[in-house]
């Protein structure tokens, strides 16, 4: 019986041989070695279960952020469909396995303070590189730049 680590860098062999950006092999490649394989990577494929996959993802969630789980989510779960697909498992789990969701943060406008302190600061930088103290940037609210002033 095949262990979780072997048949996900299976997949991983024949996913690097498709034309994927550079990031995304090195965010796989990561989850991989930093994530799959020391949290489930010795259970054999047939012991992976919704359960298991769920408490392994939490905990991933827990112990770094969402994004790390989410990867280690599409990783896990795309090795256990090739599994599937070749009939080692009847059915890959973590298509069961509850939506990993993230806490989106409330966008914001500068505060007059904080502009100031950011054009100050770019102006240091602006002297310090280039030997000019003249700037140009666009103010936005975060949530679009309809309203964009030029600061000079």
């Amino acid at each position: 019986m095949l262990a979780i680590a072997v048949i996900a860098h299976l997949w991983f062999a024949v996913f690097k041989q498709k034309k994927r950006a550079n990031a995304t092999l090195t965010t796989y490649d990561d989850t991989l070695r930093l994530r799959v394989v020391p949290g489930v990577g010795s259970l054999r494929i047939r012991e992976l279960t919704v359960g298991t996959a769920e408490r392994f993802l939490n905990a991933v969630r827990d112990k770094t952020e969402p994004s790390a789980a989410k990867h280690a989510k599409t990783v896990l779960s795309q090795a256990m469909g090739l599994a599937a697909r070749h009939a080692a498992v009847e059915h890959n789990p973590l298509r069961n396995v509850s939506p990993i969701t993230t806490e989106k943060e409330l966008a914001r406008a500068l505060t007059l303070d904080e502009v100031r302190k950011l054009r100050a600061g770019l102006r240091a930088y602006e002297r310090a590189w280039h030997g000019t103290s003249q700037i140009s940037w666009t103010s936005c609210s975060g949530r679009g730049c309809g309203s964009a002033r030029r600061w000079q």
